[in-house]
């Protein structure tokens, strides 16, 4: 059973509260600038360093209590004051057969270009009755598709024992469907909020107006970024959803039904996301801008994105056009 590393010490989490309000930060000690990241994922860095220089690396290197099996973050709402996330180990309903919702017509953004990314090709199968979000896939059918294009860092990628996975992904009326199985022989995660991609975790992109995005190579309001973490001390183990882009949705959100399982080799994470989110309306045969990747964190102690693999080797942050495609498949 793999460990994550627990923070006990209270002194040191109201030290970092103000790291994680998603609030404007001021500039970390240490006589350095936040610069954008290589990956511009979360378009941060420098904050290894920075983080790294404070007392909680003695202690997160010498505390590494056992994680339960299994944790979920039920979907719950967001506030005003922050999300209120609710989290419980009870599954969500599973519900009755219905047909996927069909998408009638077709019609390009003006001015746009095709409906189609270029980019590595993903099929979502409809599935009803929707998954049970548990980190268990048993009761998935549908096609693994590997994560394993380095994307950054490769010069601390050190093979697929190091950072890979698989996903499989479905969708219904009402959500969108990832369960990923992670491999990582160091599982680290430190951080939380908008730093967690300083640790192991999960990043998914989608471009949900590919014809309108297509020929314009920078983000706008209909392109998501969310990042999904496994679990640090700094939120007691369980894990959580947070949104970089758009700039209005960022924050943490309680809206994913998130759940993980940790295993021998890495970890599993099997996730619920509602269209409502990306402000999309689900029917047959759409298609999105879409890439999911893995950080990787192997420096106990520290919060660092050594690297990252992606199911597209073109992807960049901040460029929709390098995405690959999405398209809702029927059952």
């Amino acid at each position: 059973m793999r460990k994550l590393i627990i923070w006990s010490s209270v002194i040191m989490l109201n030290s970092l509260a103000c790291t994680f309000t998603g609030e404007p930060q001021p500039a970390p000690q240490g006589g350095f600038t936040i610069t954008p990241n290589l990956t511009l994922t979360a378009v941060f860095a420098g904050v290894d360093d920075s983080l790294a220089q404070t007392a909680q690396a003695a202690t997160l290197s010498a505390m590494q209590p056992t994680l339960a099996p299994t944790f979920t973050q039920g979907a719950g709402t967001d506030t005003a004051d922050g999300p209120t996330p609710s989290f419980t180990l009870a599954p969500r309903s599973t519900g009755e057969y219905q047909d996927p919702p069909a998408n009638p017509t077709t019609t390009p953004h003006p001015n746009g270009g095709p409906q189609v990314h270029s980019g590595p090709k993903v099929a979502a199968r409809y599935i009803s009755p929707a998954p049970v979000i548990d980190g268990d896939f048993s009761d998935w059918e549908a096609v693994l598709y590997p994560i394993s294009e380095v994307v950054f860092g490769p010069d601390y990628y050190i093979g697929a024992h190091d950072v890979a996975g698989t996903f499989q992904i479905g969708w219904d009326a009402t959500h969108l469907f990832i369960g990923v199985e992670v491999i990582d022989n160091t599982f680290v995660q430190n951080a939380s909020g908008e730093w967690l991609y300083l640790g192991d975790s999960l990043e998914i992109l989608l471009d949900a107006d590919v014809s309108g995005d297509f020929l314009n190579n920078s983000l706008n309001a209909d392109d998501h970024q969310l990042g999904f973490s496994p679990g640090s001390a700094l939120t007691g183990g369980l894990p959580e959803t947070y949104v970089w882009f758009p700039l209005t949705h960022k924050g943490k959100t309680a809206k994913v039904d998130l759940a993980v399982v940790m295993t021998d080799e890495g970890y599993k994470m099997e996730m619920a996301i509602p269209w409502s989110l990306f402000n999309v309306t689900a029917a047959l045969d759409q298609h999105f801008g879409f890439a999911i990747s893995i950080s990787d964190n192997d420096a106990v102690g520290k919060n660092w994105q050594q690297s990252m693999v992606s199911n597209v080797g073109t992807r960049h942050l901040t460029n929709p056009t390098s995405w690959g495609d999405l398209v809702l498949a029927g059952p």
